[in-house]
């Protein structure tokens, strides 16, 4: 029988090579948690005791797992929840968000699209029709989030990427020569003036499986549901789909992969673009004809 490597127990969980009993791999989770907290691989540290961090919930498994995490090291934590109205998909998001609220007693503010904000995404989807969906709502939650977060005022946003999705960003980028990618897809990216809050990707070390497993384990119940706007498979899926297929043959690949991507980042670094501030919003935007994407989509001043 196959035992543990960390204690010596039968082990129960096998992945990359590793074995582990279930006590243990929830050490590994933890463990790797800690070192990408610290910086490990990228020689920074995402955040310290003091910061008060924004994290943005989903209801999928990294954000939820996510969220667990900040709370049981003791991080200074805002769980937030942008609700766009996507029919079951976002009634199914927000009803395990709170329930699990309810559960470890941590108050989620919930923000709606259209109440709030005044967006209505089927709208902008239909202005937009030459663009990604993914895409599409992607600029649309970041600047909102960020948005949400400078009306907080809290220091940090952490989002839920994984090292699947570092990866396949970085292959991807990689196999389109898109040196702007490639430029930014590094798990820290700091304030800008009093414009961009930080933003940090926690479980850059963590994979798929090891955080589904992880959920599993510990009771952390999340949204498998599949959102309704995301139409056959997208470009970043398929390209995870090759990395697991050579990580078939090439156990650790994807992680010996992007670790090496971010300790020689400073290949792909190029002169940054000079920002200036959307005519209609302010907001830092490297557009020529200075108006950012966000009012481009949401004012319908392009079809994308």
């Amino acid at each position: 029988m196959a035992k543990c490597l960390r204690c010596g127990k039968p082990a129960t969980i096998f992945l990359e090579g590793l074995r582990f009993c279930n006590d243990c791999f929830k050490i590994h989770v933890e463990k790797e948690f800690q070192s990408a907290i610290e910086g490990h691989a990228i020689g920074t540290r995402l955040i310290n005791g003091e910061e008060q961090v924004m994290v943005a919930l989903s209801g999928g498994k990294d954000s939820m797992v996510l969220w667990y995490l900040l709370r049981k090291f003791n991080f200074n934590v805002v769980p937030v929840h942008l609700n766009l109205n996507y029919g079951v998909f976002s009634e199914k998001s927000l009803e395990v968000i709170q329930k699990f609220s309810e559960k470890i007693g941590d108050k989620v503010l919930v923000y709606n699209i259209k109440d709030d904000f005044g967006i209505d995404m089927l709208e902008v989807f239909n202005r937009a029709k030459k663009r990604p969906r993914c895409g599409v709502c992607g600029i649309i939650k970041r600047y909102l989030l960020n948005k949400i977060a400078l009306n907080l005022q809290v220091d940090v946003i952490a989002t839920g990427h994984n090292l699947d999705d570092g990866a396949a960003t970085t292959f991807k980028a990689i196999l389109n020569w898109d040196f702007d990618t490639l430029s930014r897809n590094y798990p820290i990216v700091s304030s800008y003036k009093d414009k961009l809050v930080k933003k940090i990707k926690p479980l850059y070390r963590l994979s798929d499986k090891e955080i589904k497993m992880y959920a599993d384990l510990v009771g952390i119940e999340y949204t498998s549901e599949a959102c309704p706007y995301r139409i056959g498979k997208v470009t970043l899926s398929k390209t995870k789909d090759i990395l697991d297929e050579i990580s078939e043959d090439y156990k650790g690949i994807k992680r010996t992969f992007y670790y090496g991507y971010l300790r020689n980042k400073d290949i792909f670094q190029k002169d940054e673009a000079e920002l200036k501030e959307c005519k209609i919003c302010g907001m830092p935007t490297a557009s020529e004809d200075g108006v950012c994407s966000f009012c481009k989509l949401t004012k319908g001043l392009s079809d994308g």
